[in-house]
């Protein structure tokens, strides 16, 4: 099995050096670069197309070769069926594309033994995990473990894929964001370090205007809020008072009635002194999952980032992490926003402080 699963996956890696018609001319930084691809991946989308079709155009940015500057990876494709990763690193000013691999039923992990990344691949109850290497513009492949489910599930009804943790210690799970959003490659240092857990000192924050009642205010009394999505799943009202969010269908789409505040919660959740607000709506005090929205003031703009389909359960920690639990696991997540844009960027769960 070790070989068949080798073999398919390598099938996948195919190089293609070229560089990119929209990546010919040497750009000041990688940054600049990368934003060029991307932009220039968007636009090769059919519009009609994109409309009928749910086209993936993702992307992540991480240091495979080590070398300080980040490569990165843009996921394509409509479903688990076709989805593929294309390479892309920087050099001699430009980004130039290296290879596409099979991301189909995958997820990506960093790799921090050295040169690499992690490909995790499962499904129908196998899974297997290769190790992908970026060597002189060559990307080359083997796998490094193999995880058999089915076999433990005939004796535990319950059980799961092993972590790729327990195979790569140390490995981080690598989020994928939206092609449109700017913010993984302006805040790329700042976010790797949030990757391996090192946060900025704690602090207890205060409030906007120094007014406790400052976010309660903005809640009661109907004051404007640019509303965005923090997912893919939330509709961008944006300038809006904030009861007429609310109203249904408006935060998010296929309401049956308006929603209701049921729980606020204050902290620093960007590290920068200053309190934030995070508070649950939904449509009834029962509501499985609800609408969490995070409200930010910066620089006198109260923003109200929403976020779809959100766990009940929600403790922020000492770090200003979300930590979010279900009936099936708990996951741990930072906010990243900058005006109008914002992310929430998922964190290994050990980095939860009480």
């Amino acid at each position: 099995m070790k070989k068949t699963a080798l073999l398919l996956c390598l099938l996948l890696v195919f190089s293609v050096l070229q560089p990119t018609a929209w990546a010919e001319n040497p750009a000041e930084s990688w940054q600049e670069a990368y934003r060029t691809v991307l932009d220039g991946t968007i636009a090769e989308q059919d519009p009609a197309y994109r409309n009928d079709v749910a086209i993936e155009n993702s992307y992540l940015l991480y240091d495979v070769d080590k070398d300080g500057i980040p490569e990165m990876v843009i996921k394509t494709g409509t479903c688990e069926a076709d989805y593929t990763g294309t390479l892309y690193t920087f050099r001699n000013g430009k980004a130039e594309k290296v290879d596409i691999f099979g991301l189909g039923h995958s997820s990506l992990y960093s790799y921090p033994e050295g040169n690499g990344i992690v490909i995790h691949n499962g499904h129908m109850g196998f899974a297997y995990g290769m190790h992908l290497t970026l060597r002189d513009g060559v990307l080359d492949g083997e796998e490094i473990f193999e995880d058999d489910l089915n076999s433990r599930l005939m004796e535990d009804e319950n059980a799961e894929y092993v972590p790729v943790e327990n195979f790569v210690p140390g490995a981080r799970y690598l989020d994928l964001y939206e092609a449109e959003k700017n913010l993984p490659i302006a805040r790329y240092e700042e976010m790797m370090q949030y990757l391996e857990g090192n946060f900025p000192e704690a602090t207890e924050g205060r409030w906007p205007n120094d007014d406790e009642a400052f976010f309660r205010r903005v809640m009661d009394e109907n004051r404007p809020v640019v509303a965005l999505s923090v997912d893919r799943y939330s509709n961008n009202p944006g300038l809006i008072g904030f009861q007429d969010l609310l109203k249904k269908d408006v935060a998010v789409p296929w309401m049956d009635g308006d929603l209701q505040i049921l729980a606020v919660q204050e902290a620093d959740l960007n590290g920068d002194g200053q309190l934030e607000c995070v508070a649950d709506l939904a449509e009834t005090e029962d509501s499985y999952s609800i609408v969490r929205c995070y409200l930010s003031e910066q620089d006198g703009t109260v923003y109200a980032y929403l976020q779809n389909y959100a766990p009940r359960k929600l403790h922020i920690d000492s770090n200003g992490n979300l930590q979010m639990i279900t009936d099936y696991d708990t996951s741990l997540h930072r906010l990243i926003c900058d005006g109008e844009e914002a992310l929430l960027m998922t964190l290994s769960p050990s980095f939860f402080t009480e």
